[in-house]
């Protein structure tokens, strides 16, 4: 029998390929669908205090060089926005284009569908449990990985 350990990374592994190849960011790549994702929820709980680039490589742990052609890119196709602070000239802020044809939007709605289907499949408690489960691993790993 497998050792624990191979079985867990098995599954995280899983996981992370069904993620991928059920297309749940099939319109964009995987960056920017984890940036416009950050910045969606953070326009949600915080929508006076945008986010800048370095903020976003502290969340996505990002270089910074990858972030900045991300991010060039995404703007070209109107994804997100980037704006100069106003108090200090050397901040630039980034925000999702609330444009509804942005094909995030699109993406997200579909992505929420398959979740709600999997919430239905297990059980809200469950799904909860899952939930905690998954940021607890997030954090150990984490914090295992510093």
């Amino acid at each position: 029998m497998t050792a624990l350990n191979e079985e867990m990374l098995n599954s995280w592994l899983d996981l992370s390929v069904t993620i991928v190849n059920e297309k749940l960011v099939s319109h964009i790549p995987y960056n920017e669908a984890l940036i416009c994702n950050i910045l969606n929820r953070h326009a949600q709980k915080s929508p006076s205090r945008p986010l800048t680039a370095t903020a976003l490589c502290a969340l996505t742990r990002m270089q910074k060089s990858l972030m900045n052609r991300t991010l060039t890119s995404m703007e070209k196709r109107g994804l997100i926005c980037r704006e100069r602070s106003k108090e200090d000239k050397r901040k630039i802020f980034v925000r999702l284009n609330p444009v509804k044809d942005n094909p995030y939007f699109r993406q997200h709605k579909k992505t929420l569908v398959l979740v709600d289907r999997i919430i239905d499949k297990m059980g809200v408690e469950k799904a909860i449990d899952v939930m905690d489960a998954l940021r607890l691993v997030t954090s150990v790993a984490s914090g295992a990985l510093k």
